[in-house]
């Protein structure tokens, strides 16, 4: 099986970021490619600053693999993919009593079919053995990995308050202490993001880094805080989101 063992600098990511590349889905993004890429290249100049080579990580929320093949990228010794690879009813739920959360993202997605996006994304990762789909319930599936050993998480599963907060504490135990929590959709403007950036700034004391282009986010796990009362009431064994 091919292990990916080497990471690659943001030059050569660049001339290899075509539409080919990422099996044409850039386009679809908001503007023409050039737009598109500089959106990409963001996220990827964060990625190879702080996920290293050999690191043991978890995506929380992986949807088509787009985002994965950037970890990938980084040469990870494993990689977790964690998607529930179906519609969140809590999606369901919030499209109706809050319609500017509606994401067009998802809405594709379904058209598609989830079992079809699922079996892509394990088709194109399947000759890489250091990676590993999980699909369930982001909270559920988080009791497979240890406590403290992985590198770091990259969280972009549910944008609503308690999904995301549930998502953050669920996967905060599994990281190294000195290890880095990450994620998506951090914006005040942005209707998918606002309630993610809520909850970020609740938990963290301090972020290292946020690009506001991409929306991406990135804190130490020593900076993390849960206030004792959400200890509690996020116990998470058998949590519903995802």
């Amino acid at each position: 099986m091919k292990k990916n063992t080497t990471s690659i600098t943001t030059v050569e990511f660049v001339k290899n970021l075509t539409p080919e590349s990422f099996g044409a889905q850039l386009p679809h993004l908001p503007g023409e490619l050039p737009d598109a890429a500089k959106w990409w290249i963001s996220r990827w100049e964060m990625y190879s600053k702080y996920f290293h080579e050999g690191d043991r990580g978890i995506e929380v929320g992986t949807a088509e693999g787009r985002n994965a093949r950037f970890l990938l990228a980084t040469a990870p010794a494993e990689l977790a993919l964690v998607d529930l690879w179906n519609t969140n009813p809590d999606y369901e739920n919030y499209k109706i009593h809050k319609p500017e959360m509606i994401d067009t993202l998802v809405e594709r997605m379904k058209l598609k079919g989830w079992d079809n996006i699922y079996t892509a994304v394990k088709s194109y990762f399947i000759s890489n053995e250091e990676v590993q789909l999980y699909r369930g319930y982001s909270t559920e599936v988080s009791s497979q990995f240890a406590e403290e050993a992985y590198d770091w998480v990259y969280i972009d599963a549910a944008h609503d308050y308690e999904g995301a907060m549930a998502d953050i504490i669920a996967y905060s135990s599994k990281i190294k202490p000195g290890g880095y929590i990450a994620g998506h959709n951090y914006s005040p403007t942005e209707a998918s993001g606002v309630e993610v950036k809520e909850v970020v700034d609740l938990l963290f004391r301090e972020l290292i880094y946020v690009d506001p282009l991409s929306t991406n986010w990135i804190a130490h796990k020593r900076d993390l805080d849960i206030p004792s009362h959400l200890k509690e009431l996020w116990t998470i064994k058998n949590g519903g989101h995802g």
